[in-house]
């Protein structure tokens, strides 16, 4: 057994590509596999479920949801008293960061490392997707505004989320949306935390990227990738992921808990100088996504998802 098992994949003959690969639709479908275990893994799967304390994670967990959703409920009051938003949001990231964090604890991520930086004209931050905690990470390590799913707006939690910090609700699965001239609008207003967007659109196992939508490219305001890699320690690849892509939401718990612990490495690469070269919005999206995989060492693919929302692929 590994000491650790890293998503996304490393693999040398990927850190060099100079295009992006267009996957056989075995290849696409594979991104998206949740973990199948063999039986002799699922005891093993169990122990560490008992060894490593799942109802103490519980208790960190649950702990930071009511903490931040107190927090989040004062300060949603407090919100339309203050006339400098920015310095509201600022203030209310370092006020619920404890809670962000202990819930995190309690899915068993107990060490996040950061390298790079981030420069203070960067108007969106563009990251791989592969976990529901990818946001909660990164709002742990920046004051940011999210690009999220419509879906989740209709959630009173969600709602009251938005009274405090920036959300931008999109719908991918309708054509014609204008999320583009959304996501546009925000990168230049400055008076906006930085847009946080997953261009992949879709979680995935970490075998490779899915090709990354062009939106987030529009604008000519300075994009930065930030790589996030999930390390799972004694765990192998196929006990259990810390990727939602498990159907059954309370099979995905109990895998989640019972990875014993996970680190986070999270990686602010270097700008790309995109303006100076005239690219179009889907050769700047092509040329971040290179770096990226390059970084990571996994497959570039050109596919999108859009493959997906039109129904022509069945996930799950």
């Amino acid at each position: 057994m590994p000491l650790y098992t890293s998503i996304p994949i490393d693999l040398p003959e990927y850190h060099n590509q100079t295009k992006r690969i267009e996957p056989t639709h075995e290849q696409f479908l594979s991104l998206f596999d949740e973990a199948k275990p063999s039986t002799i893994i699922k005891i093993y799967r169990f122990i560490t479920f008992i060894v490593f304390m799942f109802p103490i994670k519980i208790i960190f967990m649950l702990f930071g949801i009511v903490y931040f959703s107190l927090t989040i409920q004062i300060l949603g009051h407090i919100a339309p008293y203050i006339k400098n938003k920015s310095r509201f949001r600022n203030v209310s990231f370092y006020i619920t960061w404890p809670g962000v964090r202990s819930a995190l604890l309690g899915a068993g991520i107990v060490w996040i490392s950061r390298t790079g930086t981030l420069r203070p004209n960067t108007r969106t931050m563009v990251s791989n997707h592969l976990s529901i905690s990818d946001c909660i990470v990164l709002m742990t390590q920046f004051p940011l505004c999210i690009l999220a799913m419509k879906g989740l707006a209709s959630s009173s939690f969600i709602q009251a989320i938005t009274h405090v910090f920036e959300l931008i609700f999109v719908d991918r699965t309708q054509f014609g949306c204008h999320i583009s001239h959304e996501i546009v609008k925000t990168q230049e207003d400055k008076s906006h935390l930085p847009l946080m967007i997953f261009p992949e659109g879709k979680i995935t196992n970490g075998t490779g990227l899915v090709g990354f939508r062009s939106g987030a490219f529009v604008s000519d305001e300075q994009v930065q990738a930030v790589a996030i890699r999930y390390n799972m320690w004694l765990t192998t690849r196929d006990m259990a992921t810390i990727a939602w892509l498990e159907p059954n939401m309370k099979l995905f718990i109990y895998q989640l808990l019972a990875i014993p612990f996970t680190t986070v490495n999270v990686d602010v690469l270097e700008p790309l100088d995109l303006r100076e070269e005239k690219l179009t919005p889907k050769q700047k999206a092509e040329k971040v996504e290179l770096q990226m995989a390059n970084f990571f060492g996994c497959p570039a693919y050109r596919k999108t998802n859009k493959s997906i929302f039109k129904g022509k692929i069945t996930v799950n």
